[in-house]
């Protein structure tokens, strides 16, 4: 019997070690390489990665009149200010995540990209 509760104390802690990791590695996913949190509002350029609204809002808001608009994760050139595609799929999962692992604070990151001195 005491063999028994060993072993499922071990599987136990195997399987709520990957379940946390599981979710780290979702919330390392749904993370805006900007401000460093979820994603609020997420939104697409046309090269393909997503950050919150507002953060790529004032990185390119800060990029007018320089004569290119580049995306801040792989530098895709744009003449134009890009498109911003609505990511539904992503805003709910990032919501998702939110709201079931509110004790998980912010990364409280300050802006680089305008004068706010706080997140995006």
């Amino acid at each position: 019997m005491a063999i028994k509760s060993f072993l499922y104390e071990i599987l136990t802690q195997a399987v709520t070690s990957s379940v946390s990791m599981a979710s780290a590695d979702l919330r390392d996913e749904l993370t805006c390489s900007i401000c460093l949190n979820i994603y609020t509002d997420p939104v697409t350029l046309p090269c393909g990665h997503s950050f919150c609204r507002t953060c790529i809002g004032h990185v390119l808001d800060t990029q007018k009149g320089s004569g290119a608009y580049t995306c801040p994760e792989c530098r895709a050139e744009s003449q134009e200010r890009p498109a911003l595609v609505n990511a539904r799929k992503l805003r709910n999962i990032a919501e998702n995540i939110r709201s079931t692992h509110p004790e998980q604070e912010e990364a409280g990151i300050p802006c680089t990209y305008c004068d706010s001195g706080t997140g995006c």
